[in-house]
C-alpha cells in the first residue's frame, strides 16, 4: 500500500511543477517581452524610444538656434 501513496505524491508534485513552470513562462512573456502588448502600446513605446535617443525628433543644431 505504501508505494501507491508515494506515486500519488510524486504525480501531484510533477503536476504542480509543470503548472509553476507554465505560470513562470507566461509571466516572463508578459513582463519582459512585447508579446501581449497592443499595437497602440507598442507604437508609443517605440516612439518614445526614438524621441529619447541622442538626436531625437529635432536635430541638435535646430535646438541650438532657438
Amino acid at each position: 500500500m505504501e508505494p501507491k501513496k508515494n506515486s500519488k505524491k510524486l504525480l501531484i508534485l510533477i503536476i504542480l511543477l509543470v503548472i509553476l513552470i507554465a505560470i513562470t513562462g507566461v509571466a516572463f512573456a508578459y513582463f519582459a517581452t512585447d508579446v501581449f502588448k497592443s499595437n497602440k502600446e507598442m507604437f508609443f513605446k517605440y516612439i518614445t524610444q526614438i524621441a529619447d535617443e541622442k538626436e531625437g525628433f529635432i536635430d541638435t543644431r535646430i535646438k541650438a538656434i532657438s
